[in-house]
């Protein structure tokens, strides 16, 4: 139970850091939203999209590696701040990479996605500011791994601040579209990421490792195509919704994705940045995973129990925010909800591999989905629009999780399973919930309507608390920490 405690403690402060952070993309959607075309939203989205992939690219699994090597060395103070600074240092030759190559992929993608150079300008500027993308992260990382939780806060109260601030400047002051977007990213992630680093260099120093630096890329290189893919998935399925339908669907789309994905942001990134420190040190020391499994098991619960409310209270969500043209995703929003539950759980599940050091497995999965999503969002998209671009996702992460989980049975370590039985149920009873009654009430907001939808929330809440779809000891636990 102390291990429960000790990852909901720990994950308030991350929870509420993430909400900070992301509470800026959040409280300017409604801008984006209303003072945006939905054709720009799409163009927004597309751009993201394109972002995330280079990101993952450029980034050269340098986050995850300096984790790995950190905790390697915990029995030196010397030697884990010189994993930080040859992180640091090494961070540079990326930044020279971005810069040198921001023209040429631009125009590029700019020909894919648009078969014209309309959005070269404004590409070209995205690639480039990936510098500050990625130093931002690695600072981020940094705060993580030494578990200064308040740091991290600070860093995503200064990101919030910074970025809605300059947004009302750029997009709604000086009425600039998306490219304000851009201007007020580049700026608020440039400026706080420097000062950031000048602070992490006062405490780490200056020290650089060349064999360090090579082991490190090593171990985070193999990790990046199966990111790659992972991200290039929505790319991928922008692709085919503007080329198919058109660029206002991928605006109405990409809203729901971005209200599904608050169930990543604010409860399983938070909760995975204390829980993969926590499970990755007991491991090494060897000891019991029992509780791990059943704290597992309570976070598929609670995220189901979220992307159940979210389908639920769609329509009200999109009505609050957003223009009448986008409520046409509310059915979508079961199986995107769904697809982000999976998605967080594969995660959990390939934390075996990376801890036997098999990162090399890592990108066979990723090929291995990439593989199946293509065909699946061309064929599902070009069916039943933008909800086949919901149930693709939803295909491919179920193909995702599957191979995750026979992979790491073989190569990854036996300590990380579930139990699947039960994981399984909760996922099935709410989603059904989920695109029942969203089908019967899509479209309408009322009393009576919010009565019901509540209702069916508490039903299925007590579902999980009075039957088996979740073992005796896993409520018990839960009952523990309640008191």
């Amino acid at each position: 139970m102390s291990e429960v405690k000790t990852i909901v403690d720990h994950g308030k402060i991350y929870l509420i850091a993430n909400i900070t952070n992301r509470s800026a993309g959040l409280l300017l959607l409604p801008v984006y939203t209303y003072v945006l075309s939905v054709e720009d939203y799409g163009l927004y989205a597309i751009i993201m999209a394109v972002s995330d992939l280079f990101t993952i690219v450029f980034g050269m699994g340098f986050a995850g590696a300096m984790s790995r090597f950190y905790f390697e060395r915990n029995n030196s103070k010397q030697q884990q701040n010189l994993v930080v600074s040859t992180t640091m240092l090494g961070f540079f030759a990326i930044a020279s990479l971005i810069l040198v190559f921001a023209y040429p992929l631009a125009s590029l993608t700019v020909e894919v996605m648009f078969q014209s150079q309309q959005y070269l300008q404004l590409f070209m500027y995205t690639i480039a500011g990936l510098v500050f993308t990625i130093l931002y992260e690695l600072l981020m990382g940094y705060a993580v791994i030494r578990k200064r939780a308040w740091s991290y806060f600070a860093m995503a109260l200064s990101k919030a601040v910074l970025f809605i601030g300059l947004n009302l400047l750029f997009v709604v002051y000086w009425k600039l579209g998306v490219p304000g977007i851009i201007y007020a990213t580049i700026a608020s992630l440039g400026s706080l990421s420097l000062v950031a680093l000048a602070i992490t260099f006062s405490r780490v120093g200056f020290g650089f490792s060349k064999t360090l630096f090579k082991q490190m890329l090593l171990f985070g290189l193999p990790l990046v195509p199966s990111a790659f893919a992972n991200s290039a998935l929505t790319t991928v399925e922008r692709y085919y919704i503007n080329s198919i339908i058109g660029p206002a669907a991928v605006g109405v789309y990409s809203l729901g994705h971005r209200l599904a994905s608050m169930l990543h942001m604010f409860i399983a990134a938070p909760f995975s940045q204390i829980f993969f420190v926590r499970r990755f040190e007991t491991l090494a020391k060897g000891e019991d995973q029992s509780a791990f499994h059943r704290i597992l098991l309570l976070f598929v619960a609670v995220m189901m129990f979220f992307a159940l409310l979210l389908s639920l209270f769609g329509t009200e969500i999109v009505w609050l925010i957003s223009p009448e043209a986008y409520l046409d995703v509310v059915v979508v929003l079961p199986l995107l909800g769904l697809s982000f539950v999976l998605s967080s759980l594969n995660l959990n599940i390939e934390l075996g591999i990376f801890y036997n050091k098999k990162t090399w497995a890592i990108p066979l999965i990723g090929f291995i989905t990439l593989a199946v999503g293509i065909p699946a969002n061309y064929l599902l998209i070009h069916q039943f629009g933008i909800y086949g671009a919901g149930l693709a996702l939803l295909f491919v992460n179920i193909v995702r999780l599957v191979t995750t989980v026979l992979i790491n049975s073989v190569l990854g370590s036996p300590f990380i399973t579930l139990d699947w039985s039960r994981a399984s149920s909760i996922m099935t009873v709410g989603t059904v919930l989920g695109i029942l009654v969203n089908l019967a009430m899509s479209d309408s907001v009322s009393f009576y309507s919010v009565a019901l939808k509540l209702t069916v929330a508490a039903v299925f809440l007590m579902m999980l608390l009075k039957t088996p779809l979740l073992d005796k000891q896993t409520k018990q636990d839960l009952a523990s920490f309640r008191r």
